[in-house]
């Protein structure tokens, strides 16, 4: 129990970041018109989850146990289900997804939905990979 504290403040940190992507992102804030076709998709939850995706696999291949830099149980625990999962955002996206399908557009749900999570598992492992190669930089 003493450790879910930490996850705690990783996701209230994530939680911020997420919210701060989405306020940086935003067109024109509330005075402008809602934004058309492309421009109207949600944005700013693919560039969360696909940086936090990146985050994470490298993450996992350096402070994992055979990493660079091998982290505590705790401090996996801070920044793996914490910190990204608070950022990452697949809730959302599961509401994105559903609100382009109730407004008619099926096609391009499907290929929403596609496209990012292809995208967001191409992140992971491209930060797996970039991990992989510090911790072998690191050992020669």
């Amino acid at each position: 129990m003493s450790g879910l504290w930490l996850v705690g403040l990783g996701s209230l940190l994530g939680g911020l970041a997420r919210v701060l992507v989405a306020i940086l992102m935003e067109p024109g804030g509330a005075n402008t018109p809602a934004p058309e076709g492309l421009a109207a998709l949600p944005w700013a939850t693919v560039f969360a989850n696909t940086t936090g995706s990146f985050a994470i696999g490298m993450y996992a291949m350096l402070c994992g146990p055979t990493g660079r830099w091998p982290a505590s149980p705790r401090q996996q625990q801070f920044v793996i289900a914490g910190l990204c999962g608070g950022y990452t955002t697949f809730s959302i996206f599961s509401l994105d997804v559903i609100s382009l399908l109730t407004h008619g557009e099926p096609a391009l749900a499907a290929a929403w939905a596609l496209g990012n999570l292809a995208l967001w598992l191409g992140a992971a492992a491209l930060g797996m990979g970039a991990g992989k190669s510090l911790c072998a930089a690191g050992s020669g």
